[in-house]
């Protein structure tokens, strides 16, 4: 399912003795946050053997959950998920998926948008950009060239640049490239933090379109739709990302990105 900062995740589980239900000693669950940070959320006893708990997520990132038993059965169980950055702006809205698809209920709504959250990542894999919109914070050593490159492109804007916490304004930007040109160099072994806006503003219409085949894709695949015409895969293969999306694609990928 889909996470956004926000929201409470819901997860439980059932202690068992030689298969049935029965009360822990006790039972606890540890979140840690992906600043490492931890949390122990109030557990609720609800029947026999049967534990759940609420974990709010607080942050972007991947939370991890860890539940522990005690008594006639010790048992451990591990559960995680990952919240979605609320100032990621994706290159797809989920109406657009579900137009594309000809999907008109909701009862999907959750698997479509981690489909489109996974199409989005695969997406940057693949051509080296930005997939909509996010505002990014790197932190680079410094090693006394002119060229410093960033994590992501295109860039829209920078907000800040600092070298070992100071501001610096001497530099130059290649939005596409993302890379910062300082003709005094970038101080060897000095932190040279970046804020800047990744992405665009209007995604280019082949990444569209080739996202919306890759949601069809994974959509038609995971439901087992996959056929093999004429004795050879069908463009629907269950291919890492098909010839129809590539080719899309491929028309805006960072040469020499793999």
């Amino acid at each position: 399912m889909s996470v956004d900062v926000g929201d409470v995740y819901s997860t439980s589980i059932t202690v068992d003795v030689d298969g049935a239900p029965a009360d822990a000693t006790t039972v606890t669950c540890t979140v840690t946050y992906p600043d490492g940070t931890t949390g122990d959320p109030h557990v609720d006893h609800y029947g026999t053997g049967l534990y759940r708990t609420g974990v709010p997520a607080l942050m972007p990132g991947l939370h991890v959950i860890d539940w522990q038993a005690t008594g006639l059965h010790e048992s451990a169980y591990r559960d995680s998920f990952t919240a979605t950055d609320p100032a990621m702006v994706p290159a797809l809205s989920l109406r657009q998926v579900k137009a594309h698809l000809n999907i008109t209920t909701q009862d999907s709504d959750e698997e479509l948008r981690t489909i489109v959250s996974d199409v989005a990542s695969t997406a940057e894999s693949y051509t080296g950009r930005v997939f909509g919109r996010r505002t990014i914070v790197d932190t680079i050593t410094g090693d006394g060239m002119a060229y410093l490159l960033l994590a992501a492109c295109p860039v829209l804007a920078v907000s800040s640049v600092t070298v070992d916490g100071a501001p610096v304004t001497d530099y130059r930007l290649n939005a596409a490239a993302g890379i910062l040109t300082r003709d005094a160099g970038w101080t060897r072994d000095a932190d040279v933090t970046v804020t800047y806006l990744a992405g665009y503003r209007n995604q280019p219409g082949a990444d569209v379109q080739g996202a919306l085949r890759m949601c069809a894709h994974l959509w038609k695949y995971q439901r087992g739709s996959v056929q093999a015409r004429g004795g050879s895969w069908a463009d629907e293969a269950p291919f890492a990302v098909p010839n129809f999306v590539a080719e899309l694609w491929d028309l805006n990928r960072l040469t020499g990105f793999a």
